[in-house]
């Protein structure tokens, strides 16, 4: 498709799974507690379409979603843009008043806000287990 790009492309492709973060621990194990809740998980996600397989393979918490998740890439949509929360709600049935978004992006938390879900900003000092007890999450 981009000619002119293959060389960084195929070094991006041959490449990309050094550049992953793991995952965080203490936030997987409040996923695992609340999976095993009356709650119910979905995903919202930014990765491509060609790289997910992977993400599914490799990172075991993406199964406590049930397979509810939205894929960017497949969707063509990307976070921040509204539209791809709009699949989310559409798709599943949800309510945004009635849902918690968790993000470490700062501009895709003001957009679930601005929609009107409940959100926690995930950074390094962030506690989730607490953040969702203080929203009156019950575990």
């Amino acid at each position: 498709k981009f000619p002119d790009w293959e060389k960084e492309i195929r070094a991006y492709y041959n490449n990309w799974t050094t550049m992953l973060k793991s995952d965080i621990p203490q936030n997987v194990e409040v996923l695992r507690k609340l999976a095993k809740t009356h709650y119910h998980l979905f995903g919202l996600t930014n990765w491509s379409e060609e790289t997910f397989p992977y993400a599914l393979e490799n990172y075991d918490f993406f199964q406590l979603f049930d397979g509810k998740i939205v894929v960017s890439g497949t969707e063509k949509l990307i976070k921040p843009d509204p539209k791809i929360w709009y699949v989310l709600l559409e798709r599943y049935h949800l309510n945004a008043q009635e849902s918690v978004f968790i993000d470490d992006s700062l501009k895709n938390i003001e957009t679930a806000r601005s929609l009107g879900f409940e959100t926690v900003h995930i950074t390094p000092e962030t506690n989730l287990e607490k953040e969702l007890i203080d929203l009156g999450i019950q575990f």
